[in-house]
């Protein structure tokens, strides 16, 4: 199985759909041994807030760790805040570390905009679509593509890059308890 590729194929799919329905819904998909998506994609069709993320985490963690899959696919309409315009905006020290940052971002929205980086000023953040995919048996890999929608609505995609592996994070290491 190339996972790089059906990752991106699945994104391409993301963005078709972004195009013709104007959103595309939270996706979850898991993959069996042989390289399938046997079982049927998780899927909020509205979406799903920071809040409702960290409650699929930690059921995901269970239920990962009980069925042994090697690896699953998150896709997921987001905001990619710019950090070093947030950085700015918000008077903090360009010597933090990116832990202190982190910490300070997660302090910012809660304290002054209800948690959530889409109370952020505009200029603070990008729409993107986002396509992961990561498990113990895999190199973890994903795309991300930003865009904006005209006045129109309609849809203006920016280039699609890869996710660096730096942020994995946005599946959580569920694999280290979940590997054969």
């Amino acid at each position: 199985m190339d996972w790089r590729e059906e990752c991106r194929r699945v994104h391409d799919e993301g963005l078709q759909k972004l195009v013709q329905d104007g959103c595309i819904p939270f996706r979850l998909r898991p993959y069996n041994n042989a390289g399938k998506s046997p079982l049927h994609d998780l899927i909020f069709e509205d979406g799903i807030g920071d809040g409702g993320r960290q409650a699929l985490k930690s059921i995901a963690i269970l239920t990962f760790s009980k069925i042994h899959l090697p690896a699953a696919l998150i896709q997921s309409d987001a905001m990619m805040v710019d950090m070093p315009k947030f950085i700015k905006y918000f008077g903090l020290s360009s010597d933090l570390s990116p832990f202190a940052v982190q910490d300070e971002y997660s302090r910012i929205l809660a304290e002054r905009f209800d948690g959530t980086a889409e109370n952020l000023p505009q200029e603070l953040w990008t729409d993107i679509i986002f396509t992961y995919i990561k498990g113990p048996q895999i190199m973890a890999t994903g795309f991300q593509t930003a865009y904006q929608k005209d006045a129109e609505g309609r849809v203006k995609f920016k280039l699609t890059g890869e996710v660096p592996e730096a942020l994995s994070n946005i599946l959580p290491d569920w694999w280290e308890n979940t590997i054969n």
